[in-house]
């Protein structure tokens, strides 16, 4: 069975507030083909991220968000170039661990 193609139907999750980050609606591939893509969704292609600007009157934060990793950089460039433009220092810390992925067989 391990060489079937199946489809399946993933979900990319925040693990603790169980909110719904993305949806694929269908990959085709062999069980081995679907491990390696449900592992690779949570491994790169999607990510939270928080960023912190240290300025004069305290932090100012960007809060927690998560998405894509073309969202997620986005966000961090965006942080990036504000805090550098203002003289300021900034820190943005990626998070991995907190995204699951499931996926279902599609009926």
């Amino acid at each position: 069975f391990a060489g079937c193609r199946q489809c399946v139907e993933c979900t990319i999750d925040l693990k603790e507030a169980y909110e719904r980050v993305a949806t694929i609606d269908e990959y085709c591939g062999t069980k081995g083909d679907v491990e390696d893509e449900r592992r690779r969704l949570i491994e790169s292609e999607y990510a939270c991220i928080q960023c912190v600007v240290n300025g004069a009157f305290g932090q100012t934060s960007s809060g927690f968000h998560c998405g894509d990793r073309g969202f997620v950089d986005s966000l961090e460039i965006a942080w990036r170039t504000g805090a550098m433009e203002a003289g300021l220092q900034h820190n943005c810390t990626y998070w991995r661990d907190t995204l699951e992925a499931t996926c279902v067989l599609i009926q």
